[in-house]
């Protein structure tokens, strides 16, 4: 991933820790997470928040439970489709997921297998009310 995806991770992530770090786990750097076994499919995520009374271990294991939310932030190139990827993570019930993509200035949304696509200008709920508005983040950083 380019300069920029790593800003806009850090960025992203250091504000969520900000807003969530009581009742979250707060993780970034392609977490894997588990999807299937057989045949074993785990996918990397940038930044997944996971609610403190869920995982109560931070482990050296991939995550083999369903994150509250994920975010992901478009990449140049990416690995696997971007649809293919949003059905495996709604397939093992995440929550809620938020697709930040950088080439058209746009925000997809999925919660309870809806999807709404937002504009950087508008403010995304991310969980339980708190929201973030994408054109903040990038002034903020000046990106």
């Amino acid at each position: 991933a380019s300069v920029k995806h790593g800003r806009w991770v850090f960025e992203v992530s250091n504000k969520l820790n900000k807003i969530f770090k009581r009742k979250y786990n707060v993780m970034v750097d392609e977490v894997g997470i588990l999807i299937k076994k057989n045949p074993l499919l785990i996918l990397s995520a940038d930044i997944v928040l996971i609610s403190k009374r869920k995982l109560k271990d931070i482990s050296d294991s991939i995550l083999q439970l369903a994150p509250d939310l994920v975010i992901e932030i478009e990449k140049e190139k990416e690995e696997i489709d971007i649809e293919e990827k949003m059905n495996y993570y709604s397939s093992i019930g995440i929550k809620k997921q938020i697709w930040v993509l950088l080439s058209r200035r746009e925000v997809i949304v999925i919660e309870d297998n809806k999807r709404s696509i937002y504009s950087f200008d508008d403010e995304i709920e991310l969980l339980e009310g708190k929201k973030l508005k994408f054109s903040d983040v990038e002034k903020e950083a000046g990106l």
